[in-house]
């Protein structure tokens, strides 16, 4: 069984490989590639427990996202805006009421 302490410490390296740019660059493309998964998923259940089982979705957004020249690559070659709007859109329409209006 693996331990929390083995997990914690598997982020922690991860965390320390995305500071190498290249690494940065792979792991974002294979990040993004099930990032619409877990986005459904949250959607389906209506509810933040899934992003409970993945705490780490928002550190590694972060650590891709707020970095221009990889954002700005990763636009180009893996049609990052049309998937991050699709997911958005997706969570907008789980939200619309029969009469297409948000339910806040």
């Amino acid at each position: 069984m693996i331990s929390e302490e083995n997990v914690k410490m598997s982020h922690e390296l991860l965390l320390k490989l995305l500071a190498e740019p290249q690494f940065k660059y792979e792991f974002a493309k294979v990040f993004l590639s099930y990032y619409p998964t877990v986005v459904n998923e949250a959607v389906r259940e209506g509810n933040d427990i899934v992003l409970n089982k993945y705490p780490l979705l928002s550190t590694f957004s972060v650590q891709i996202f707020m970095v221009p020249t990889l954002t700005l690559c990763l636009v180009k070659e893996m049609n990052l805006l049309p998937m991050l709007l699709g997911c958005l859109q997706d969570i907008f329409v789980s939200y619309a009421g029969e009469d297409g209006k948000l339910q806040v």
